[in-house]
């Protein structure tokens, strides 16, 4: 899928939806892919990160959250939260 954003042949990166939900999906992965790297299960991280198991699920199904949780989770699993805007 990168690839065929990046290649910049669909007007797709245009338009602000799609953007949005693009980015909740490289949370969810970015998210799940570390929890995974450091051997925990979603209700360790949640317990990790004095969150809501529920807050974890949302997350990696791609729900929208805020900054202060994504941080809390970046804390608990060793990590720096980063942002960029493009």
């Amino acid at each position: 899928m990168d690839e065929f954003i990046a290649a910049g042949t669909h007007k797709l990166t245009d338009n602000p939806g799609f953007q949005l939900e693009y980015t909740k999906v490289a949370i969810a992965a970015t998210v799940m892919k570390a929890r995974e790297a450091q051997g925990l299960s979603q209700a360790a991280l949640a317990k990790k990160a004095a969150l809501p198991l529920a807050t974890v699920v949302k997350i990696e199904k791609g729900s929208n959250t805020i900054i202060e949780t994504l941080s809390r989770i970046a804390s608990a699993l060793g990590k720096t939260l980063q942002i960029t805007v493009k």
